[in-house]
């Protein structure tokens, strides 16, 4: 099964940046992760967690859609012992 992935837009970050006069190690130091995380995040190859998302979203004013593409996962998920189908009995009764 194949799923997808949050992946930031580097080219919106990268303009971002420019215009409010910010460097990726200010970023970085703002958004509270290391200068190889922020390389990573821009290079469009580590997932960010929620959290950086709700921070990103917020520091940079931008909605998710602009900063953030989904993407389709690589297949390299792990299989889960979930049912094919899913019931229609109610989860609490």
């Amino acid at each position: 099964m194949r799923y997808p992935t949050v992946v930031l837009r580097p080219e919106m970050l990268t303009s971002w940046l420019s215009l409010f006069n910010y460097t990726r190690s200010q970023l970085a130091d703002e958004l509270g992760i290391s200068k190889g995380r922020m390389s990573q995040l821009l290079n469009s190859t580590g997932e960010p967690s929620a959290h950086l998302v709700a921070k990103l979203m917020v520091l940079t004013g931008l909605p998710f859609e602009r900063l953030f593409k989904v993407i389709s996962g690589n297949g390299s998920a792990k299989k889960t012992n979930h049912p094919k189908k899913i019931s229609k009995e109610p989860l609490l009764k």
